[in-house]
């Protein structure tokens, strides 16, 4: 994919998300932009003669630190208030509490090279997929064994991603293009901890109320 396309799926998704601000609250709003990011995949897939090593069971990058922007968060919260039994709601916040205590004294660099299963992560499959974040769309492995690979040495930076570029530079061209949109509309858009965010977004209806002001969602 040339420079020019990626630029033009930016603008195009900026565009669309400024509009659609217009008119509904960024709540509604992202869940049409995930239609739209599932709907640009599938074609780039579609039209290429690249096979997606991805598929329902693998699940080595649901290991990796993951930030989320806010409104991801109260997308995901939404989710499981709708969705996931009390018991469910129960396990995902132990694990969260767990995650957070583990990591608590470790500095972001070892965070980040350290596997930590997402607390959504369910038997091997995301519980949340519908509304799975950004960063996780984004992931499109052409070779799963170099995925474990990182899987087994989270340490090792020289092991290279198997991406397929055009779908790379496609996905990340679209989440580059939303969250620009929310962030020139002035809504927070710190990256944020999934595991911090979510504990402070469930447990306190303030970080939403916060969000729709314009203001910082978490405050910590």
């Amino acid at each position: 994919m040339n420079p020019n396309k990626f630029l033009d799926i930016v603008t195009g998704e900026f565009d669309r998300t400024k509009s659609a601000l217009k008119k509904n609250k960024p709540d509604k709003v992202i869940l049409d932009f995930y239609a739209r990011h599932d709907q640009i995949v599938d074609a780039v897939i579609r039209n290429s003669n690249v096979n997606i090593a991805c598929q329902s069971g693998c699940s080595f990058c649901c290991y990796l630190k993951v930030e989320v922007k806010p409104i991801e968060i109260i997308a995901i919260i939404q989710h499981i208030e709708k969705n996931f039994s009390v018991d469910e709601i129960e396990s995902t916040l132990k694990k969260v509490k767990q995650n957070i205590e583990e990591f608590k004294l470790l500095d972001y660099s070892t965070q980040v090279a350290t596997n930590q299963a997402c607390p959504f992560l369910d038997k091997d499959h995301c519980s949340i997929y519908e509304v799975r974040p950004g960063k996780c769309r984004n992931n499109h492995a052409t070779d799963a064994s170099l995925c474990q690979k990182c899987f087994d040495n989270p340490t090792d930076n020289t092991i290279p991603s198997s991406y397929y570029k055009p779908l790379d530079l496609a996905a990340n061209g679209m989440v580059e293009g939303f969250e620009s949109a929310l962030k020139e509309e002035k809504y927070d858009s710190t990256a944020y901890d999934i595991n911090q965010a979510f504990i402070e977004a469930f447990n306190n209806p303030k970080f939403k109320k916060r969000y729709l002001k314009r203001k910082k969602s978490l405050i910590k």
